[in-house]
């Protein structure tokens, strides 16, 4: 798997590339926006029973992952569930190419994020999902453990999930699996390239090292997806695939939601007691909150993914501009009237950028390609 890690999209401050993992699939014909685990090895059919995928509909690719705690519930990160009303869950899916008779496929009838979910830090960021109807369990169905004690640094775990096998790369048609290890959140921060304070009491960090070496992490499309443990002898989940630093970096191990820390809420929360949400704290007036995982930063710029290389398909995000902030354009290519740019109420596609000078703007930028032609896509900077 890779890095948040959909119109379902994660809310993140734009701090050095760190982003949520989602991903999202968006069908040409009503325009409306839909968005694996890298180094990692296909799982076996019905080999981990309690993953499930998340889309609008039946026969969808998931666009974000989650795992069954009971018959009934679904965990998954709160950064999936931004703005949605009903979902569709299925289970017991391997292959996204091919139907199978093991998939069973439930609507939602609750979307529950964490009440202190913050969405510019991807703090807090677990969701529930209670399900219209329960699902059958069976050998390719079942619920994982909730966890009797917190997990130790240095444990072995497992990661799963369709998500891209690189940042910005392909997905694979069928579950992946790869193993990573646990570090502890005060060696995830002085060991590694995250700064002080930056990995809170409910993350985990981890990363892996497959056989020929190449680092194991989760990425696009696997938010919401499960890290398990082996204890006495069944699986337990300790993790749910939150966010990072771009995917498989060796010196950013990915970052998931610490179930332990918030399995009292979890508990809670499945049998109908729900807290008072927390307000959540405006950003500082001068910053911009990036949704969506269709761009990317770089000191103090903004860009398509891959800048100047070619973005992707079906890429989608948004930035939120707090207060008045002079941005200039260091390059625009995208295809005409499909790849666009949306600064101000104004649509920018094909070489009709955005002015180089730079101009003051307030308010949201958007941009959304659609599912064929990519160009070497923008860039925008604050001045």
């Amino acid at each position: 798997m890779a890095m948040p890690r959909s119109a379902v999209l994660a809310m993140m401050l734009v701090t050095a590339g760190e982003a949520a993992r989602i991903s999202k699939t968006r069908q040409k014909s009503n325009r409306n926006a839909s968005t694996f685990i890298v180094n990692g090895q296909p799982a076996d059919e019905c080999e981990w029973t309690h993953q499930v995928g998340l889309s609008n509909s039946p026969g969808q690719r998931p666009w974000c992952g989650g795992m069954l705690i009971s018959a009934d519930w679904v965990l998954t990160a709160a950064h999936c569930l931004a703005r949605a009303d009903r979902l569709n869950v299925v289970a017991g899916e391997w292959s996204t190419s091919q139907s199978s008779s093991n998939e069973q496929n439930r609507f939602t009838s609750q979307i529950i994020q964490h009440p202190r979910y913050y969405a510019a830090r991807t703090d807090f960021d677990f969701g529930l999902l209670k399900l219209e109807s329960a699902f059958t369990l069976n050998n390719c169905v079942g619920p994982v453990r909730l966890p009797s004690a917190d997990v130790a640094d240095g444990t072995s775990c497992w990661i799963t999930g369709w998500g891209t096998l690189s940042s910005g790369g392909g997905r694979p048609t069928t579950l992946q699996e790869a193993e990573v290890t646990v570090i502890g959140n005060s060696e995830c921060m002085s060991d590694y390239g995250y700064e002080s304070g930056r990995i809170t009491d409910n993350m985990l960090c981890a990363q892996g090292r497959s056989a020929n070496g190449g680092i194991t992490d989760a990425c696009q499309g696997d938010s919401g997806g499960p890290l398990v443990c082996e204890e006495g002898g069944s699986w337990v989940i300790h993790g749910a695939t939150s966010w990072g630093r771009g995917c498989a970096g060796a010196n950013y191990p990915g970052v998931w939601a610490r179930v332990w820390d918030q399995l009292t809420w979890i508990e809670e929360t499945m049998n109908g007691i729900f807290p008072t949400p927390m307000p959540t704290p405006a950003p500082a007036p001068g910053s911009w909150v990036l949704s969506g995982t269709g761009c990317q930063m770089e000191s103090n710029c903004i860009s398509s993914n891959n800048y100047p290389g070619n973005y992707g398909n079906s890429e989608k995000c948004s930035v939120e501009l707090y207060g008045d902030i002079p941005i200039r354009s260091e390059g625009f290519s995208t295809e005409s009237r499909y790849d666009v740019l949306t600064i101000g109420g104004v649509r920018y596609s094909g070489t009709n950028g955005p002015p180089s000078n730079p101009v003051t703007l307030s308010g949201t930028i958007s941009w959304e390609s659609d599912y064929s032609v990519t160009n070497s896509g923008w860039k925008l900077c604050r001045d």
